[in-house]
Parts: structure tokens; C-alpha cells; sequence
């Protein structure tokens, strides 16, 4: 039941009893003893009005009852959140870190952040029910082994995850970035409940997630969605994966600001927002090739995997409707058959943690009852 209610709030009795295949009245037992023990409670959200027309009393974790430690391992950095039962955050910050080699100095790292981020909030890591890690790298779905870690190759080892778990005495879940970023999407209204899409998350690298109805598959090594390496151009600049003309090395953050660069020296993603504001008719064009781009890849996954949808999601999706009609208009032009383009609208979105909540979010799903 406790289980249910984490990963969908709001179940009402009726829900719970459906979905655990138990009788109304074991589950109303069950129910009343987690809320005798200050675990469960009501919430305002209801479920749908039942057939007879009685609409049940929606219920949740109590936010106070478990904590949750989201991290977001990046380049040069670490973002980790703190949140509560209900997935809300407590707090977050990001502190710079040198990455290293030594498994240990990179376990010490990760429990020094976890720490750090009970203090700031003044909990007890007694409370902590587990933590979620996000990494740009992909996470085998059974081995839990990290790598081959293009962005972050000081990480590209085995599993650590089983030994942080047994320092911490809760469950530790690695999952690759992007992964979480569509999982953060979930709760945050950018994807739709049970939503099927191809998932592409622009930002320093090209990532994504194959979502089917409402979960992320990983595939068999957990590579699924690593769309930035398939090869735009075979004969163009090797990427560090080892390939040649990958499509990271056309559609990232960097690489859209290099081709900015020849016309007016560098420029922040801010200035040249501010540069489309004015109509630059130089830079709207560099926002319809780069769309472009964007929708040959697009029209890659509608001919191998076939999504119903297509959802952007990162910085770049500030570029705005330009380089999305850009993007849907060179998918339709290869494939008329394909589904919708549309960016993610996320709503709530936080200054700092965003993917590491999404980090918590794909952990509890995976959380043994």
C-alpha cells in the first residue's frame, strides 16, 4: 500500500484495493494502521467519481514521514536536493567538485553532499529512506555497472551503488540523467500520466528516454535513448564516444553557440534570445538550421522506433517556436506519418535540481514495498 501511494498519490481506498488485488476491507485495515502510525494521510485530491457516484477521500505518504536525497552528478559539479515524502523539495543547492578516479574519494563525495543536505535542512538521516542518483552515463538495468561514461569518464566503473547503500542503510539508485529528466517531467506536468514518446533532452550533451505508457525502458544494457551518438554525419568531427558526426556534436548547448560565434563573437543563450526578441533575421536562421537538424533526428526515431510523440526538453527549448516548427517541418518532410513535436512544458520547474528530483522520482519507482 505504502508503495502505491509513493509512486501515486492520491489513491483512494478503492484504488488501493483495485490496484493490490485485496478486498476493500483488508486494505481499509491496512490503510488505518499506517495512519496510525503518523504514515499515511488524507490529501485534497480525489480520484475520479466511482460508479455509484461516491467520489473516495484521496490519500498520500505524509511529506514528513521519509526523506529522499536526489543527486545530479555533472561536470565539474554536484546538484542534490533534499524532498520530502510527497517528492517536494526541502532544499537544494549545488556545490563545484573535482571529480576523481579513486572509488573512494568518489564515494566520500556522494555522502558528504547526502550530509550536507540533511544539515542544511537540520533532519535526521534516520527519516532517510533513499537516494537517487542521476549521472550522464548509461546504468546497465541489472549489473547496475556504470559507463562507457563519455562526459564523466572518472565514473565509468562498476556499480557503486551497492556499497554507498550499505554505508547509508537505505536503497541507492544510479539512473542515467536524462532518464531522470523525462521521469521529472512526469510529476511535473510535462509528460502526460501513462504517455508513450521519444523523449530528447538538449543541453551541454544530447540525451534522452524511450518512455512507454508512463515508464522509462532502459533497453538491455541501459542505452536506450542515448540519441546524441547516433551519427548525423559519417564523414564529420569524431565525438569522444568514438564515433564520427554524432548528432551531440550539432545539437548541444555548445555547439549551438558555435554556431552563433561567426556572427557576433560569444554569446550567452540570454543574448541571443534577446537577439530573436529583435527579429535578427542572422540569428532566426541559425534557430531554422539547428531546428532542422534537430528534426532528421527526430525522423531517425520515428523510422526505428516509432513514438507516437516527440518531446524536447533542456535549455534550448527557450529557442521557442521557431526552432520547433523548424524541427516538425523537417521530421513531416521525411516521414508525414510521424507523430506531434512539441517541447516540454514543465510546470514549478526549481532553480537548482530539477533532474536529481527526477533522480528521487525513478527511485521510489523502483523501491521494494
Amino acid at each position: 500500500m505504502l508503495q502505491l501511494l509513493r509512486t501515486q498519490p492520491g489513491l483512494t481506498i478503492s484504488d488501493l484495493a483495485r490496484a493490490s488485488n485485496l478486498g476493500k476491507a483488508t486494505v481499509s485495515r491496512v490503510v488505518a494502521r499506517l495512519r496510525a502510525d503518523n504514515h499515511v494521510e488524507e490529501c485534497a485530491q480525489l480520484s475520479e467519481r466511482q460508479g455509484r457516484g461516491r467520489a473516495g477521500t484521496g490519500l498520500r505518504v505524509r511529506p514528513e514521514a521519509e526523506l529522499y536525497v536526489g543527486l545530479h552528478i555533472r561536470t565539474g559539479r554536484v546538484e542534490c536536493v533534499l524532498a520530502d515524502g510527497a517528492q517536494d523539495i526541502i532544499t537544494a543547492f549545488s556545490k563545484a567538485v573535482e571529480h576523481r578516479a579513486d572509488r573512494e574519494a568518489r564515494l566520500q563525495l556522494l555522502e558528504d553532499a547526502i550530509a550536507e543536505a540533511l544539515n542544511r535542512a537540520n533532519r535526521s538521516r534516520t527519516r532517510l529512506r533513499g537516494v537517487g542518483v542521476a549521472i550522464a552515463t548509461p546504468v546497465h538495468p541489472v549489473t547496475h555497472a556504470l559507463g562507457p561514461a563519455v562526459r564523466l569518464p572518472e565514473w565509468d566503473r562498476p556499480d557503486i551503488s551497492v556499497e554507498l547503500a550499505a554505508r547509508l542503510g537505505v536503497p541507492v539508485e544510479f539512473s542515467n540523467d536524462s532518464n531522470c529528466s523525462a521521469m521529472f517531467l512526469f510529476a511535473s506536468g510535462g509528460l502526460k500520466p501513462g504517455e508513450s514518446c521519444a523523449y530528447v533532452h538538449l543541453d551541454v550533451g544530447v540525451g534522452g528516454a524511450v518512455v512507454l505508457e508512463g515508464r522509462i525502458w532502459q533497453g538491455h544494457t541501459g542505452r536506450a535513448g542515448n540519441f546524441g551518438h547516433i551519427s548525423f554525419d559519417p564523414e564529420g568531427e569524431y565525438c569522444r564516444c568514438g564515433g564520427r558526426g554524432c548528432y551531440e556534436k550539432y545539437l548541444s548547448l555548445p555547439a549551438f553557440l558555435g554556431r552563433v560565434t561567426p556572427l557576433y563573437g560569444e554569446k550567452s543563450l540570454d543574448e541571443i534570445l534577446a537577439l530573436i526578441e529583435q527579429q535578427d533575421h542572422s540569428v532566426e536562421r541559425v534557430v531554422q538550421e539547428s531546428g532542422a537538424i534537430l528534426g532528421s533526428l527526430l525522423a531517425n526515431l520515428s523510422r526505428s522506433i516509432d513514438p507516437p510523440a516527440f518531446v524536447v526538453g533542456g535549455p534550448l527549448t527557450r529557442l521557442g517556436e521557431i526552432y520547433r516548427r523548424a524541427a516538425s517541418d523537417q521530421l513531416h518532410s521525411i516521414n508525414p506519418a510521424a507523430g506531434e513535436v512539441r517541447f516540454a512544458a514543465a510546470t514549478n520547474l526549481p532553480e537548482i535540481g530539477a533532474t536529481a528530483l527526477g533522480a528521487v522520482a525513478l527511485l521510489i519507482s523502483t523501491m521494494q514495498p
